[in-house]
């Protein structure tokens, strides 16, 4: 019967989208975005509707039920997050199919530091087993040839490759519905952030959220098979879900998945990046970072340095 109910909750179109980038401050933005009166959004961490197949086969009705339940069907702005969204062409489409007059937020990070807190994540998250960063970018261009959906959190270069993914995502949805700030942005006054998006949705400017506590810290894996097994979990076609969906609500799988991996986190710093990679990867990106710098008209030199 509960199935049934949820099939049956009006839906609403999303109106506001955190579509990137992974591991730029997203989890934090979201956090105080969602604060808003006006604001609705989901309170698991991404909406994945538009970005996995299967999810999207099924259809928006049942995401919304997901997703935003309990969220106003009238008034205020719909919001919804994946980190993943800009890099995706297929899930761009999907999204401007759904609604072509989106807002779109990003949220941009130095490409090379990105890449490095990308690959720490992605060991503590059990999807990268490779023991050192250089032996992750090595690996790579063959990962790619397999398909970026099945590598996505192990693409570090790729997703720090930001110019033609921001490109894409004008040409969806204009420039005028595209907001972007980078990550030391964020940093140095994140309510200053928050009020000019609330001034860009056109919302109440005057509401001031809570900004002090910063979200989704670095941590690393106390048992890899532990991590390996959530990530396993976290797979599109993964059999486990597949066999334990039928049994228990979707709410009640994810609140499990996120305990565990909550339960395995521990403290961890990463340490500095060898200083021949890190020059390696400025030159990778040097060329990127001029034609991003010109077409969002934002200086990006520290990125090089």
């Amino acid at each position: 019967m509960s199935r049934i109910l949820q099939h049956q909750v009006r839906s609403r179109p999303i109106e506001v989208v955190i579509a990137g980038s992974q591991k730029s401050g997203t989890t934090s933005l979201h956090r105080y975005l969602e604060q808003h009166p006006e604001i609705h959004t989901h309170e698991r961490s991404e909406v994945t509707y538009f970005l996995i197949d299967s999810d999207y086969r099924n259809g928006y009705q049942k995401a919304y039920s997901i997703y935003f339940q309990n969220c106003p069907v009238t008034g205020g702005l719909l919001l919804a997050k994946h980190v993943m969204l800009m890099y995706s062409p297929k899930a761009i489409k999907r999204l401007s199919k759904h609604n072509p007059n989106a807002e779109i937020i990003l949220l941009l990070r130095n490409p090379v530091r990105r890449a490095y807190s990308a690959y720490c994540y992605a060991r503590q998250l059990g999807h990268e087993t490779l023991q050192t960063f250089e032996e992750a970018l090595d690996a790579e261009p063959k990962r790619m040839e397999e398909g970026w959906i099945k590598w996505r959190q192990c693409a570090y270069v790729h997703n720090s490759r930001y110019f033609r993914h921001i490109q894409r995502i004008m040409e969806c949805f204009g420039k005028e519905n595209l907001q972007i700030y980078l990550l030391e942005d964020l940093q140095q006054d994140p309510g200053a952030i928050c009020r000019k998006i609330f001034e860009h949705l056109k919302v109440d400017t005057r509401f001031s959220p809570a900004v002090s506590k910063r979200h989704n810290r670095g941590a690393a894996a106390r048992s890899k098979t532990i991590a390996r097994l959530v990530a396993r979990m976290r797979a599109e076609r993964s059999e486990i879900i597949r066999y334990i969906r039928p049994f228990l609500p979707n709410s009640l799988v994810f609140a499990t998945r996120r305990l565990v991996q909550k339960l395995n986190e521990k403290p961890f710093t990463p340490p500095p990046m060898n200083p021949e990679t890190k020059r390696r990867l400025i030159n990778c990106f040097s060329v990127d970072n001029q034609r991003l710098a010109n077409l969002i008209n934002r200086d990006l030199t520290l990125w090089n340095r």
